[in-house]
């Protein structure tokens, strides 16, 4: 139990992200980590006081990460989840705190009856947690009712080493390209972390009478075509 509440403080950030930011990781996380929760209270002495906030701050995160047709957003290797898995899970940890306002786990949701839009809002992950990275700086999904409208390709891990190379790349999002250049580029190895990482210069959302209001943009192509892409 110390060692996993040792865990939780270290790799569970105060927004209930993590530095993966694969939002179906996070959802196997969380399920793991109630759980546990669960069986140390069937023991006896129950969850430490660091393992059970865990749980508290990643709730919200994963509600701010679902899009209105109960899955999940396809970012960073992550797919949808399985069908209802998300709301089991939310419902068996029973956290009832809604997702917060700004940024989620480096994405921005927007929000409207049964209409959800995910975006992702920051920098990819670098290092050992930018391993199956994607180029998706400022790519979108959209979600009206049961219905996915705009969506990414997700991972192509399942479909050998050149698919999942091709899903990475930001052609396999919903987000401006240009032929031949990601605006995050990676090594030789489709395992590798990204390099050259585009990086989020300006983050704008606000909340109205009009609705919501996002301005985003990115410079990943500045290096190599002079451009910054807003959005």
């Amino acid at each position: 139990a110390a060692a996993l509440a040792r865990d939780c403080a270290a790799e569970i950030d105060a927004e209930g992200g993590i530095q993966t930011r694969n939002p179906e990781e996070l959802l196997e996380v969380f399920t793991l980590l109630t759980w546990a929760a669960q069986a140390l209270a069937e023991a006896g002495p129950g969850g430490t006081p660091a393992h059970l906030a865990a749980i508290e701050r990643i709730a919200p995160a994963l509600r701010a990460l679902r899009h209105a047709d109960g899955g999940l957003a396809r970012f960073h290797g992550g797919g949808r989840g399985l069908a209802g898995r998300l709301d089991l899970a939310l419902a068996n940890a029973g956290v009832k705190a809604l997702a917060h306002p700004g940024l989620t786990m480096g994405f921005a949701r927007l929000s409207g009856g049964r209409t959800s839009v995910v975006v992702d809002a920051a920098d990819p992950p670098g290092g050992r947690a930018g391993r199956l990275a994607h180029a998706s700086t400022l790519a979108f999904e959209l979600t009206s009712g049961r219905r996915p409208v705009v969506v990414n390709c997700g991972s192509g891990t399942p479909f050998g080493p050149a698919w999942q190379r091709a899903s990475r790349a930001t052609a396999s999002h919903s987000t401006l390209a240009i032929e031949g250049f990601s605006s995050s580029r990676f090594g030789a190895r489709s395992n590798e972390a990204l390099v050259d990482s585009a990086h989020v210069v300006l983050v704008r959302q606000a909340v109205g009478e009009a609705g919501h209001h996002l301005v985003l943009a990115q410079d990943g192509w500045s290096a190599t075509h002079g451009l910054t892409h807003s959005r």
